[in-house]
């Protein structure tokens, strides 16, 4: 399965010669398992104060399972502050343990981390294959320290 197929899965497909498929299907949030240690977290409502504590919990279980974790927001039209304090947490987490994340941005998000001058603070891509790549360089940037 190409991993951009999975925007376009219904979400109950389950490959059974990979046993990835999804984890979780909540009303505005959806988690995959895509490899045997990679979450993708794909967010379908706007990032803000009401949403985000679902969220927060979502990444607290996943962090703790897995080592590498997508947060997929191309489908948020609205990405509030509350995001920065997020990422922010996930950025301080993935210093202090064996975990790395990655972000798919939609529009909002760049805009918000530009007004913020955040921009070059977070892992932020443009496709599931961007953040794979991420996850890969960062995990090697350890592995050379």
């Amino acid at each position: 399965m190409n991993l951009n197929d999975l925007d376009h899965a219904p979400i109950d497909f389950v490959d059974p010669s990979t046993q990835l498929g999804p984890i979780v299907d909540t009303q505005g949030f959806a988690a995959w398992r895509i490899t045997p240690s990679t979450v993708l977290i794909q967010v379908d409502v706007d990032l803000d104060k009401l949403s985000a504590p679902e969220l927060r919990e979502l990444l607290d279980s996943y962090a703790a399972e897995w080592s590498r974790v997508i947060l997929d927001l191309s489908n948020s039209l609205f990405v509030g502050a509350v995001c920065l304090e997020l990422f922010a947490e996930l950025n301080s987490r993935s210093r202090a343990h064996d975990f790395q994340w990655s972000v798919i941005g939609s529009h909002p998000l760049r805009r918000l981390l530009r007004a913020a001058r955040a921009d070059e603070e977070f892992p932020v891509t443009n496709s599931v294959e961007g953040a794979m790549r991420a996850l890969d360089e960062a995990e090697q940037s350890l592995e050379a320290s």
